[in-house]
């Protein structure tokens, strides 16, 4: 694991731009949800792409030009889009029209013509598609479940990951496969997992095991028919929390990863494992400062 050259910051979502120069992060410390721009060098500090309302959850365009985020500008939970590089103003994409609706993007597919949105009300998650030349938007798939979706299309735009209940389990999460367009086909991956990614050539899926914070690998066929492999256990990679409501770390275009990682910094930036503080004779001290009426 290599240290960015990124200040530690309380960021809670990190997209690779898919040139793999640039990074969009997420941060909320509970003042403020900001997204900022970064190159992956680390030759330049973070640039604080966002300033209005509260602003969460980016993605890439697959030119890596344009980031789409949440806002609760102007009212709502909404996607709004805007340039990487900061120009120009944002422009909206959806509206909720019901309160306590919340539009979350997940995915742009590699022609840059559909998002992948999840839209959250009342603790259910459904998955749909955004057109970004005339904004139609359609539910996809039938997904419509308590687990968040965190949809990612595959690298040639054909096919969609995405988690979902477990049938007939509906506390469990489980990764899936649709073609895209959906045609009514489903395919299983795995009875246990959340956080899909597709590898760079479209022939893998790593995914989070919930619980142990683990990690597996699926190989995948499209053509002539889809199939996938049974998962492998893989080393374990970033921290990854039952709580994050999106996946924390991307893939890089020589197969590497980018991520979030708990850790303290130190001076040198290198990470260290968490440490526990004992305090000794703690009562005696504490009666000092509160004396008893």
């Amino acid at each position: 694991v290599t240290p960015l050259n990124l200040p530690p910051g309380a960021y809670n979502v990190l997209r690779l731009s898919p040139d793999g120069t640039h990074i969009a992060v997420g941060s909320d410390d509970g003042r403020e949800a900001v997204v900022w721009i970064g190159d992956l060098a680390g030759t330049s500090s973070l640039r604080r792409l966002t300033f209005d309302g509260k602003n969460r959850f980016p993605i890439w365009s697959a030119d890596s030009q344009h980031i789409a985020y949440q806002s609760d500008r102007d009212d709502g939970l909404a996607i709004f889009r805007q340039r990487a590089d900061g120009s120009g103003a944002a422009e909206r994409l959806t509206a909720p029209d019901q309160t306590g609706v919340s539009h979350i993007p997940e995915a742009w597919s590699a022609t840059g013509n559909e998002i992948l949105f999840r839209v959250t009300k009342d603790g259910m998650a459904s998955l749909w598609t955004l057109s970004t030349a005339d904004r139609d938007a359609m539910a996809f798939g039938g997904v419509n479940s308590p687990v968040a979706t965190d949809a990612t299309f595959s690298p040639d735009g054909r096919w969609v990951a995405y988690a979902d209940r477990l049938d007939g389990d509906a506390a469990r999460g489980a990764i899936y496969v649709q073609p895209f367009p959906a045609t009514g086909a489903k395919y299983q991956i795995t009875r246990s997992g959340r956080h899909p990614l597709w590898s760079r050539d479209g022939t893998q899926l790593l995914f989070v095991i919930p619980g142990g914070n683990q990690y597996a690998v699926a190989s995948v066929t499209t053509q002539p028919a889809f199939r996938s492999g049974s998962p492998e256990p893989v080393t374990r990679l970033f921290v990854d929390s039952q709580r994050d409501p999106v996946r924390t770390f991307d893939i890089t275009p020589a197969g590497g990863l980018v991520g979030l990682i708990d850790a303290v910094a130190t001076a040198s930036g290198a990470a260290e494992s968490p440490q526990i503080n004992v305090v000794l004779n703690w009562f005696e001290e504490l009666k000092t400062r509160v004396p008893a009426k």
